[in-house]
């Protein structure tokens, strides 16, 4: 609580909103009257040449209907800011403010530092509303919210500006995004906001999540996040992000790390759409996709990365497909995903998704996995190791003869091509370089049924045998392959068609 406070209802509000009927007491001159007492009352000179502090603006248990046709509070003209304002209220369930309009509860242009919501809600009576513009242009910014409640707000933040790094630190807040909006919930475009913290926090979200143009430092502690098939993604990350020695420098790098969290995606939206050269980490966190019976065909794409960026999964249960666009041809600038201790929810190659910018343009990207499990093909059966040590996959279109990761090659492709595996179809094995030697080959059998597949070499020897009934089947080789030579798929229980798929891995 504020040390000297300002009660809207001294100043006339009155709590007496019914969102059944839209009907209550106009409480917007009120809001108006208490914020501009409070920011009178704070003009004073503290010790580090900052104006304000220690004043709270006071909204008791109830409902109040204030109107946003125009921003509602400001920050002021003032040259230097005022530093301390909070808005509170008796919890984010009791102490509720229905805003009515498109403009914002509170536009900060540069003039309110380090400003507080605790114990309050919001709700947006038409779904275009939005709560709060932070604009940086010469001074540093902070908003914390403490058990704040936000409900059908088109956007929470609009965060721009530059020249000076602002802030916004979460706590235990639950943020339900509007279906009707096509606004990004959090904006984000100050190249020099490098700090946003979210802790034990849940959100539900129908456009995006995250709109990260510049800045970053986004790290989200527990929680639940839940995004509509409309949002696409829940965070998108692009542009300028934050170089914390040369203020106003373009770097493409930023760190964004999320961890403990529950994401739920309903088919087709994802978690994460990055072009920018950032690192993004998540940890023991459950990433699922809800699809529907009718979309179960369907393969969910969860994350991309596109041209540049690191990725990171540790300790997480991983169910959405990872998309690699990349048109990169020198090591070290091609997206990396690296996937550690975590259950897989399909194989590993079943994870990654080229696009056609690595697949036929010559890029590179890389996928590493380390002490994965997964599910075999019925959820009654016991775990399965996937990898028990390190394994590459380095999706370089190119020949490399001294690259110490595997090049990966489809054999036969189903249902994609309404045909499965027959009876001895040899496939033409063509690699540059003149020979490749196949370390590892994975017999897909997406039905898991009872028949069995043999992959053949040139001279006839047979290299892999698939598991009856099992959906993946690895087996380990040291085979030494001419260009061109064949392999060859024959199915050694009844010469019938399959629903699956051959991979060889070589180098």
């Amino acid at each position: 609580m504020g040390t000297t406070v300002f009660d809207v209802t001294a100043f006339g509000a009155v709590g007496d909103y019914d969102p059944t009927t839209g009907t209550g007491t106009d409480c917007t001159a009120a809001f108006r009257a208490a914020w501009a007492a409070a920011r009178a009352h704070a003009r004073r000179l503290n010790s580090d040449g900052w104006l304000g502090g220690g004043v709270g603006v006071y909204v008791p248990a109830g409902f109040y209907r204030v109107d946003v046709t125009t921003d509602l509070l400001h920050g002021g003209d003032e040259t230097t800011p005022v530093r301390g304002l909070d808005i509170y209220g008796d919890g984010a369930h009791t102490s509720i403010v229905y805003l009515t309009g498109s403009a914002f509860f509170l536009n900060n242009d540069n003039n309110l530092g380090f400003f507080k919501f605790r114990s309050i809600g919001f709700v947006g009576v038409t779904g275009n509303e939005r709560l709060m513009r932070m604009f940086s242009k010469g001074s540093a910014q902070a908003v914390d919210r403490l058990d704040v409640f936000t409900q059908n707000l088109a956007q929470l933040y609009d965060i721009s500006g530059g020249a000076t790094a602002d802030s916004c630190s979460h706590v235990l807040c639950n943020d339900i995004q509007s279906p009707s909006t096509t606004l990004p919930f959090i904006s984000l475009d100050n190249p020099q906001s490098i700090q946003h913290t979210f802790l034990a926090c849940h959100a539900a979200t129908y456009s995006l999540f995250f709109d990260v143009k510049g800045g970053g430092g986004i790290n989200w502690y527990g929680g639940a996040i839940h995004v509509y098939p409309s949002a696409q993604h829940f965070i998108k990350i692009e542009g300028k992000l934050p170089d914390r020695t040369n203020v106003g420098v373009d770097v493409m790098n930023g760190n964004f790390s999320f961890t403990g969290l529950h994401f739920e995606c309903e088919y087709p939206a994802g978690v994460l759409k990055s072009s920018a050269q950032a690192q993004m980490v998540f940890r023991d966190c459950d990433l699922m996709i809800m699809v529907d019976k009718a979309e179960e065909p369907r393969d969910p794409i969860g994350f991309e990365l596109i041209e540049q960026g690191m990725l990171t999964f540790d300790h997480c249960s991983l169910a959405l497909k990872i998309a690699i666009t990349s048109t990169a041809t020198t090591s070290g600038t091609e997206p990396f995903v690296q996937v550690n201790d975590c259950m897989l929810f399909r194989a590993p190659e079943d994870l990654i998704v080229l696009r056609p910018g690595v697949a036929k343009s010559g890029g590179k990207g890389k996928a590493k996995f380390t002490n994965c499990r997964g599910l075999r093909h019925s959820l009654t059966e016991t775990f399965a190791d996937i990898s028990s040590a390190d394994c590459y996959v380095n999706y370089d279109t190119g020949f490399d003869r001294h690259a110490r990761t595997p090049n990966v090659v489809c054999l036969q492709a189903s249902p994609e091509n309404g045909h499965g595996l027959p009876d001895a179809t040899g496939v033409s094995f063509s690699v540059a370089g003149g020979r490749a030697f196949v370390y590892m080959i994975k017999i897909i059998n997406r039905a898991a049924t009872a028949q069995v597949f043999a992959v053949k070499g040139p001279s006839g020897a047979v290299l892999a045998v698939s598991k009856p009934g099992h959906k993946y089947s690895t087996v380990m080789c040291d085979a030494e392959i001419g260009a061109p030579e064949k392999l060859s798929v024959v199915n050694l229980t009844n010469h019938s068609f399959a629903d699956g798929y051959v991979l060889v891995f070589y180098i």
